[in-house]
């Protein structure tokens, strides 16, 4: 999330910070699992996870791995303490992820509750499917500072 503090621009709300850094990502990682073979290559993986090499080594330790594959490379995303990584973890364990409530957005993407719960009555809606995701967004307001504790 490093690149989307220098960009200097503080969002006017939530699908600013999604476009600009979180769909990139999520892009990024899918692209990695598509094209790098496994073994994967630790500072490879520490760099899409933005984590640090040492720390990823510390993960595979704490977690008995010798290499990282496909199904290891998940493992360590749920150790991993990364704004992305957390994220990932957090949509993964939302039980049915093709409707949300407001706690479920707030949970995943690290939100206050709040903000989230304004978005939807904006929207009159007290439940969102997957597809409405970006018009739920676009009601989330937030400043750069909200993401700041979450990036650094």
């Amino acid at each position: 999330m490093s690149q989307f503090l220098s960009c200097g621009v503080t969002p006017t709300n939530f699908q600013e910070v999604y476009y600009t850094y979180i769909q990139p990502k999520i892009r990024e990682l899918d692209i990695f699992l598509k094209t790098e073979e496994a073994p994967y290559n630790i500072k490879s993986v520490a760099d899409v996870l933005e984590d640090t090499e040492e720390n990823i080594l510390h993960i595979m330790r704490h977690l008995g791995l010798t290499e990282v594959n496909k199904v290891s490379f998940f493992k360590i995303i749920t150790e991993v303490q990364t704004y992305i990584a957390t994220l990932l973890t957090r949509q993964f364990s939302v039980t049915n992820s093709s409707v949300y409530t407001p706690k479920n957005i707030s949970y995943i993407y690290n939100l206050e509750q709040t903000l989230v719960e304004d978005a939807f009555y904006t929207l009159g809606e007290e439940v969102i499917s997957s597809t409405d995701l970006n018009l739920l967004f676009s009601h989330i307001k937030v400043t750069q500072y909200n993401f700041k504790m979450q990036i650094i």
